[in-house]
């Protein structure tokens, strides 16, 4: 497959009805209305600016992957039913609060990217289309409606949020990979997590997991907890018998158990920045990729 090819705007592009990839920088939008209404095929466009009232003059129907980074930005400039082919759809401002109009009937959006400094309210996930497998929310807070009918969502990857006490695992049966980055309060998770049938990957960097190693489910092939204050290798993992990938990366963890040679599938450990004094002989001889601090370590356990 070809790599989409994107140009830059400018007012002097030859046959802008040619473009379908635009990359767009400007203060103000409405300056340059008259140049973009010209670009009448775009499949993707990019848009930076500082003020942003709406997207009247973005003619194109054939948009499928769209993103906003605006700085003032605290509403969707329109409902993204205007492009019905949208499947790839980014908000980025630090003032957006407001994302009503994001999903509507018919919608194929497969990833949405909303990124703020505010508090955000997901109240129409009960409106997102089958097609959407791909949630990611960077906020201040996120506020999870009452989900009454499944998600397809596959990949889900929150940042910054303060609370899960609405979230239920049960609405979200095709989860694959979790990402947590510095998520506080993540407390409501561990009443949730026994519920996930499909979750295979979990990524939780420098967030408050440590009470989550407890209930994690024994479907994981991979889980990473950088940053996240460990001083022990949590003895929960023995039931993750599939687990394939660990990383548990700037952590506190001062030795290696033996009980993790029980998981006979492990191809790759990650303890760099962490204190280790030694490694297990029997790890040094596994075929296990370790990652360690530079230093080189003689004393090994016989």
């Amino acid at each position: 497959m070809t790599a989409a090819k994107w140009v830059k705007f400018s007012r002097d592009i030859e046959l802008p009805d040619q473009i379908e990839y635009l990359m767009v920088g400007t203060d103000d939008l409405e300056s340059i209305e008259d140049e973009l209404s010209r670009f009448s095929r775009l499949k993707g466009l990019h848009i930076v600016c500082n003020r942003l009232r709406d997207l009247e003059c973005i003619t194109s129907e054939d948009i499928n992957t769209l993103t906003i980074e605006c700085k003032s930005m605290t509403e969707l400039p329109c409902s993204m039913s205007k492009y019905p082919k949208l499947t790839v759809f980014c908000a980025m401002s630090p003032e957006l609060h407001e994302v009503e109009g994001v999903f509507w009937s018919g919608s194929v959006l497969g990833m949405l990217w909303l990124r703020s400094d505010q508090r955000i309210s997901l109240n129409e996930l009960n409106s997102a289309p089958p097609t959407l497998t791909n949630l990611r929310v960077e906020a201040a807070a996120l506020t999870f409606p009452e989900i009454t009918s499944n998600l397809s969502v596959r990949q889900l990857s929150v940042r910054d949020i303060t609370g899960f006490d609405a979230f239920d695992l049960d609405m979200w049966p095709e989860l694959n990979r979790f990402i947590m980055a510095f998520c506080m309060d993540t407390a409501a998770l561990k009443y949730e997590l026994h519920k996930a049938r499909n979750l295979e990957e979990m990524i939780m960097r420098a967030s408050d997991s440590a009470a989550l190693f407890g209930v994690l489910p024994h479907t994981l092939r991979s889980i990473a907890a950088s940053g996240s204050g460990l001083t022990d290798m949590p003895t929960s993992l023995r039931r993750c018998t599939d687990l394939e990938v660990l990383d548990l990366a700037c952590n506190r963890i001062t030795r290696i158990p033996e009980w993790l040679s029980e998981l006979r599938l492990l191809k790759r450990i990650n303890l760099v920045g962490n204190p280790l004094s030694h490694i297990p002989k029997w790890l040094a001889e596994s075929g296990v990729k370790l990652l360690l601090n530079s230093e080189d370590f003689d004393d090994n356990d016989d």
